[in-house]
């Protein structure tokens, strides 16, 4: 996988659409194009890295956008009144145009907190589409989509300063990697038994 990376472009098709309801929000095409804006970038999570505050902003733009939207707006009124007050503090009963919106806004956004986190943690790079690429067209198994996902996106965890694994005899070589790599400033503490190994083909304590 690091090798394929070393000569990885992306393709229109390895992005996802985000979509709320029935609405798409940002189009796979549109991630492309701008996966397009940068060429002299080579490594995908450094191209990703430079995409992702500007995905979360046409997100943001695009729900302010549909906040104007008249069907929304009838959904805020459709709420039922616990919902309302757990919304807005009060059933709503906006004076202007720019009030229905106000409100129309707080709702799509906790409607999409989950989209959000997904956005965040940039789901709508398609790993899955990338793994039938990269490695089979059945697609990847845990390991390699974990790894994968990694070296697309550069996901990892700075902040932990300390990892503890026990049983590690049962832990594959490929394993341990992976947890090295996504835990990059951490130290480590593998407490184990080899004679205690009820799997095969797992890392040796040497």
């Amino acid at each position: 996988l690091d090798k394929l990376i070393a000569t990885f472009t992306f393709q229109p098709s390895d992005f996802k659409n985000i979509t709320w309801d029935t609405y798409k929000l940002v189009g796979a095409d549109q991630l492309y194009r701008l996966s397009q804006k940068w060429p002299n970038v080579t490594s995908p999570s450094h191209l990703i890295s430079l995409m992702h505050d500007e995905v979360l902003a046409r997100l943001e733009g695009r729900l302010k956008g549909l906040a104007l939207d008249e069907e929304v707006q009838a959904r805020v009124y459709d709420l039922p009144v616990q919902e309302q007050i757990r919304l807005f503090g009060e059933v709503v009963n906006p004076h202007d145009e720019d009030e229905e919106r106000a409100l129309a806004l707080t709702y799509l956004m906790d409607q999409c907190k989950t989209i959000f986190a997904d956005a965040l943690q940039n789901r709508w790079v398609d790993i899955d589409a990338i793994a039938r690429r990269l490695i089979n067209p059945s697609g990847a198994n845990s390991l390699e989509w974990m790894y994968l996902y990694m070296l697309i996106t550069g996901a990892s965890e700075r902040n932990v300063r300390y990892v503890f694994i026990d049983e590690v005899q049962d832990y594959t070589e490929a394993q341990l990697y992976i947890i090295s790599q996504y835990y990059p400033c951490a130290h480590f503490l593998l407490l184990g038994d080899p004679s205690q190994a009820i799997l095969e083909n797992t890392a040796t304590f040497s």
